[in-house]
Formats: C-alpha cells, structure tokens, sequence
C-alpha cells in the first residue's frame, strides 16, 4: 500500500483539514453511512476550486450503476477544467462502476491528470478496518490504496460523546461537557441527524439566541412542523405551531432562517415534479448541488400542488424582505414574522 494513503479519516474537519494544509489530492474515496459528512467534504471542495460561473462544466456528478458510467468518467478527467482551480468529478455509487475486470482500467484513474479531482463516493464501509472485511466490494478495496481515504460511520456507544466533541468543533460551536453528555443521552443516534442538530445549532448561534440545549433537544420538530404546515398552506395550524416553536424557546429570527431554507427547497423541487419519485428528485438535485433525502424529496414534490412557481417566488420575496426589516430593526422579530405568515398564507 502506497504510504501517503495509508491514513484513513473518520470525521469531514480532519479530511478538510488536510485539504487546507497540504492541498488537494487527485482522488478521494468516501465510505460509510453519513452522507451529512461526505456533503461536507464535497462543498468544501466546490467551494475551493469551482468557479460559481463555470460549474456546469467543471462540476460532473456521474452515478456508477449507469451503463455509459465509465465512459463518461474517462471523459471527465481526459478534459481540463473550463475556468476553475480544478475540474470536479463524483462518482456516487463507487462500488457498482466496473465489473470483474476493473483492475486493467485502475491504472488509468491512477494517472489522471492535476488539473481533475475525483471523488469516489459509496455506502460500503462497516468500519474502519473495511480494507480486511470479506464485505467490503474488491473494487472499494483496490480505489483504497490510490485515493486519500475516509469513512463516516454512525458512532459506537462507546464512541459518540468524542464523535459529538469533534462535530461541534467543526461547526465551530462551542458545548460544556454538559451539554455533550446531554446530547449523548438525549440527542439522535445517527450521525446524519447529529449534524442537522449541529446545524440547528449554528442558526441558534448566528441568529444571537441562546443555546438552551434541553429545549432545542425536545424541540426538533416543532419548526419542521410550522414548516410543513405552511407549505401546506395551513392558515390555523400554522399559528399554532409558530406559537409551540416560540413557547419552546425558538427565536423568530431563527424560525425565518429554517422557514427561508425550506422555501428554498420547495423552490428547488417545483420544476422537476414529473419525475415522480423521490429518489428521482434527489438524483436530479444532485446535479445543482442540493441534497435532500427522497422523503423529504417526496413530501416537497406533494407540497408542489398548493404553489405556483410565482406564488413560491412571491413567498420567498417576502421573506427576505422580512429579514431585511429585523437586521434594520424597523420591526419587532415576532410580529414580523407573525405578519410574514399571515402575507404568506394570503398569496
């Protein structure tokens, strides 16, 4: 095995980390089940080396299960970048890509060129020793030993109180060991919905609230559900729910940013509903950089029925004109907000 992939990384800020100090490698191999982290380490990247004006053609997102998958991978790295640092190339689904005879074709992804960066992506990987376990795919194996290496896996018991200390490192929040062994005891299980807690925490933080941890723990889904009930177009439930995210401690300002960023994706998901399927959704946002799950995918594509492409763009106008107004301080947050969902609801 060749000694500068020999270190295999478990957690998104140590592979960024690394990206930062010495530079970018050619390959990257991604395992395990968090895709939360391995969205990190990816935009991490297209923020680094994609120029925003060209990254239609220095992006490239290819599924390994297609049948022209190869082909299009060899003509990804046999073309330079248009105008970025580096031209970008996602494999997901790594472990479907080539058939028994894959080892005469890995010589040429070992000699691509500087100007590329390939990012294998798979769900293998049951832990860190997976170059030894009988289930890990021969070709994941192989990709191993010429790509820099790392595998985000849900956290053992054993493990998660360190997994959780490292994850708000990266989100640069700052937890008492308090609240770590809250979140530990009380807080999800996966590693995924770990980092939505972390993010939830980041808008606390920016937005100047409070982190009152055991109210944001037992809260999760009460701006989910304003959310959901607004998209639904909900006129009571939705002032009913605003009032339970705000009895539990959410501030409205927060409530606008989670309320903006679900628009957001209402407004992602609208041109692509004939597709059918969530899955489908996911796949095609992908290719623009948004990753949600396909049930998310699906619950947004059903939501699509109540909104007109105008009346998501009239909704998502009235919100940032209401951001605008807090930041000003021209209106107080609550009756700000309370006045955004009553415009909303009458669009």
């Amino acid at each position: 095995m060749k000694s500068e992939y020999s270190t295999i990384f478990t957690y998104p800020h140590q592979l960024i980390n690394q990206i930062s100090n010495i530079g970018v490698f050619k390959r990257y191999l991604l395992l395990g089940s968090d895709f939360s982290a391995k969205k990190k380490v990816t935009n991490y990247l297209f923020d680094n080396l994609i120029n925003p004006k060209t990254h239609q053609f220095d992006r490239i997102l290819i599924w390994a299960d297609e049948k022209d998958a190869f082909s299009r991978l060899l003509e990804a790295i046999s073309t330079p970048p248009v105008d970025s640092k580096k031209k970008i190339i996602l494999v997901y689904n790594t472990e479907k890509l080539l058939n028994r005879n894959y080892q005469d074709k890995l010589p040429v992804l070992e000699f691509s060129s500087d100007l590329h960066c390939v990012v294998f992506l798979s769900d293998s990987g049951e832990s860190k020793n997976f170059r030894k376990s009988r289930k890990t795919p021969a070709l994941i194996k192989c990709l191993s030993e010429i790509s820099q290496t790392a595998i985000f896996l849900d956290p053992f018991p054993n493990q998660r109180k360190d997994f959780i200390q490292k994850l708000t490192e990266s989100y640069n929040l700052t937890l008492s060991s308090d609240q770590i062994s809250k979140i530990d005891l009380y807080g999800p299980s996966t590693a995924a919905e770990l980092n939505l807690l972390m993010e939830q925490l980041s808008i606390v933080a920016d937005s100047g609230g409070r982190l009152n941890l055991s109210d944001i723990l037992a809260s999760q889904d009460s701006i989910d559900i304003l959310s959901y009930n607004i998209a639904n177009r909900d006129y009571q439930d939705s002032f009913a729910s605003f009032d339970n995210a705000v009895n539990w401690g959410h501030r409205p300002g927060e409530i606008l940013a989670v309320l903006s960023k679900y628009f957001n994706l209402l407004n992602a998901v609208k041109p692509h509903i004939e597709l059918g399927n969530g899955f489908a959704i996911q796949k095609k946002l992908l290719q623009q950089g948004v990753y949600i799950t396909p049930e998310l995918a699906n619950r947004l594509s059903y939501q699509t029925r109540y909104w007109s492409k105008t009346d998501i763009k009239k909704a998502r106008e009235l919100m940032y004109k209401t951001m605008i107004s807090i930041r000003l301080g021209k209106i107080q947050e609550k009756l700000a907000v309370l006045t955004l969902i009553n415009d909303i609801m009458a669009i």
